[in-house]
């Protein structure tokens, strides 16, 4: 790692030698050049998630920010991380007060794996084929040579997205802007293929997913200002293709009515428009009102992939339209009223009102389930499916007043009501009231505090009843075919937690205090709770706490040092009932076969780090160090009624350590050339039983042909050399 840097200082050191400036034909800014050098023990993509930097590599630093002006005209130029892979460069020009011109492009990585292995080959494309000689079998554990087809592939994305527009001022009061912008991504990641129709006879498989998106974005905006009013038109149209619409994958397991082949589904092209107009208005008394009014328009009208790919599938009625046929409309209404009538006091109301108009008919669906050789579902099965359109309607107020009570403490209230109806859920409608109390405070010198509550209460207007679904949602000929009792496809005692009754609770805290003109020392606090105490069966109860810490001293004038520690602690509990379809008259209210899971997660994170100037404020060091772990612990509770064999069992502890620390430092040769150097290191750990304890494409799991490998830990260095030009 040493004579790595070595080479680069020498490498760099010629071009220290100052240039002239050219400050006087008004060009500014600086350039930087440089390189550097990652050495890691081991590849891992978690080390370069964003980066592209997983493993040994040297790497170019080149960075810019550069301007010019000519009296009204101006020239600006910027450019960051141009020899990564997470690079961008922006250019604007224009005449001050009159336009503006702009482009921008961006480029962003995304590792998602590098330890995944699959047999198929064809990735990247629409269709997976397993290779001529490759034996199959019922299980994993069948396929005699899947040492010798597996392979590795990576999983990786990369966006690169370009932007560019003009911004236009009209006479002293208005503006028109327009920009358009592509963006691009492609790669690879994954997605699950299912196969079977029960949790007996289930296989699946990790495929991997090619990508191959491509979104066009238009923006067209014109504003007209006055001091007291203001008034802007917006318009919004993004296009989404996706290039590779579905997977053909051939099926590795050889079992009974399975087909040979299979089809995974893929995101669909649409198309969203959004048509805008705000403004505001000033009024007496301090006041102002403002408003904003919003249509949107969603579509999507691919093509309907058929019931089955196995031609030994019976199929006598196709899909009941070629295409999607899917739209959404949408209305946004916001009004807001804010005003200080009197001194000391300000209130602010608002009014919101958004609703969604879901244009897809109600259709029944008669599925082949799985691609199994089978007919299709009959009217009278419990698999013939309504397609429903989702809709709701939401009505949100909001009252907020401020007094300034004496020197340097303010009070403040609000109270917010929130109405929602909803088509074709268990509730039709939820009210929730929330209601906010908050007191700050600069009465003491140096120091200020301040604390927040909030207390709120969602409860529905109708009985939670699953009979609203079930209704329209299966066939009248299969509801007929059965007992009344047992008309219900989720148990009657559970709730859905987001239309479920919920009393929420927030509690907030700070204080900071200066007690030298050169240190500070802050602390915050926050509670927050939301209890379902209604909800037999679903998520019971959710509580977060976070308590943060920090400090700054600067015992010099050309030194600063800082310290901060977080704890964030979360917990929930979620009920279940464990009951079969064949027993489910007799087991569904049984509640001896009731069972809980508990979650509860810490995470702590600290950090310290300094800056220190020498040499006459000529030089400058940063060093920074930081520690992050997280625990993450899952147990269970099983009722007298589930059987030992079906009991769940708590599952190992999550685990992940960060440590990283970072030291750069600055040293100014002349008024124009700056070098630099910096150090970075990384050490991650991270223990997840759910991919520690086995490799991608194995036959650890016999119903499973996985494809992702475990969280690789890693150990790194990173270093670097730069030099920066100032004109």
């Amino acid at each position: 790692m040493k004579r790595k840097l070595g080479l680069l200082v020498l490498a760099l050191a010629a071009l220290g030698w100052p240039a002239p400036s050219l400050a006087e034909d008004g060009l500014g800014g600086s350039l930087t050049f440089g390189g550097g050098f990652l050495d890691a023990k081991a590849e891992s993509f978690k080390l370069g998630e964003y980066t592209g930097l997983s493993k040994d590599k040297a790497f170019l630093l080149a960075a810019a920010d550069l301007s010019y002006g000519q009296g009204a005209y101006y020239l600006d130029f910027g450019a960051s991380d141009l020899g990564l892979d997470n690079r961008r460069a922006y250019a604007e020009a224009g005449r001050l007060g009159a336009y503006r011109l702009f482009a921008e492009f961006s480029q962003t990585p995304k590792l998602i794996s590098n330890n995944s292995k699959t047999i198929f080959t064809g990735e990247g494309t629409s269709r997976l084929t397993l290779p001529s000689g490759f034996t199959r079998g019922s299980q994993t554990t069948d396929f005699s040579n899947l040492d010798t087809y597996r392979r590795d592939v990576k999983l990786e994305l990369e966006r690169k997205s370009g932007r560019a527009g003009y911004h236009s001022y009209i006479g002293d009061y208005s503006e028109v802007s327009f920009s358009v912008e592509r963006e691009h991504k492609d790669g690879l990641k994954y997605i699950g293929g299912t196969l079977g129709t029960t949790g007996g006879n289930t296989r699946s498989v990790g495929l991997p997913e090619p990508i191959d998106y491509v979104t066009d974005v238009v923006r067209v905006s014109a504003a007209h200002t006055r001091d007291t009013a203001q008034v802007q038109f917006d318009y919004y149209l993004s296009v989404f293709d996706n290039n590779k619409e579905s997977i053909v994958w051939d099926n590795p397991f050889d079992v009974t009515n399975y087909p040979t082949t299979a089809r995974t589904s893929l995101p669909p092209d649409n198309i969203h428009q959004r048509f805008s107009l705000s403004g505001g208005l000033d009024l007496p008394y301090n006041s102002r009102v403002s408003a904003v009014f919003e249509y949107g328009i969603m579509r999507q009208d691919e093509d309907l992939l058929p019931y089955s790919e196995n031609s030994l599938s019976t199929v006598t009625v196709p899909v009941p339209r070629a295409t999607a046929k899917a739209e959404i409309d949408t209305t946004h209404l916001a009004l807001n009223l804010s005003s200080r009538p009197v001194q000391g006091l300000g209130v602010r109301a608002g009014y919101r009102y958004y609703k969604t108009d879901n244009k897809l008919s109600r259709t029944l669906f008669r599925y082949v389930r799985n691609d199994m050789a089978q007919a299709q579902e009959a009217e009278d099965s419990s698999r013939a499916l309504y397609s429903l359109p989702y809709d709701y309607t939401q009505n949100q107020f909001k009252l907020d007043a401020s007094y300034y009570l004496f020197k340097g403490t303010t009070a403040r209230v609000g109270y917010a009501r929130d109405v929602i109806e909803r088509d074709y859920r268990e509730v039709n409608k939820t009210k929730e009231d929330a209601y906010k109390l908050a007191l700050g405070t600069t009465l003491v010198p140096y120091t200020t505090a301040g604390v927040d509550y909030l207390k709120a209460k969602r409860k529905a207007s109708d009985a939670y009843d699953d009979w609203k679904i079930y209704s329209v949602y299966h066939t009248q000929e299969y509801i007929d075919t059965v007992s009344s009792t047992i008309r219900f496809d989720n148990l009657p005692e559970s709730r859905k937690f987001d239309i479920a009754d919920r009393e929420r609770e927030r509690i907030g805290a700070n204080f900071a205090v200066s007690p030298t003109y050169n240190s500070a020392v802050s602390l915050f606090y926050s509670y927050g709770k939301d209890d379902f105490d209604k909800s037999l069966i679903g998520l019971r109860h959710s509580r977060t706490r976070s308590i943060t810490v920090d400090g700054s001293l600067a015992p010099a004038d050309i030194a600063t040092v800082y310290a901060f520690y977080t704890r964030e602690m979360t917990e929930s509990r979620q009920n279940g009932r464990q009951y079969s379809s064949a027993a489910k008259a007799t087991q569904f209210d049984d509640e001896t076969r009731n069972w809980s899971a508990f979650h509860d997660e810490n995470v702590d994170t600290f950090g310290v780090g300094a800056r220190i100037d020498l040499l006459e404020k000529k030089a400058s060091v940063n060093i920074d160090y930081t520690y992050s772990q997280s625990d993450t612990g899952i147990t269970f509770f099983a009722g007298s009624g589930i059987a030992t064999s079906t009991s769940p069992a708590d599952l190992p502890e999550l685990k992940t350590r960060l440590k990283t620390l970072s030291l750069n430092g600055k040293y100014r040769l002349s008024a124009n050339v700056s070098v630099g150097a910096g150090y970075r290191y990384d050490n991650y750990k991270s223990d997840d039983w759910a991919v520690d304890n086995f490799e991608p494409a194995s036959t650890t799991l016999p119903n499973v042909l996985t494809l992702v490998g475990p969280v690789s830990d890693y150990e790194a260095h990173t270093g670097m050399v730069f030099l920066t030009y100032s004109l």
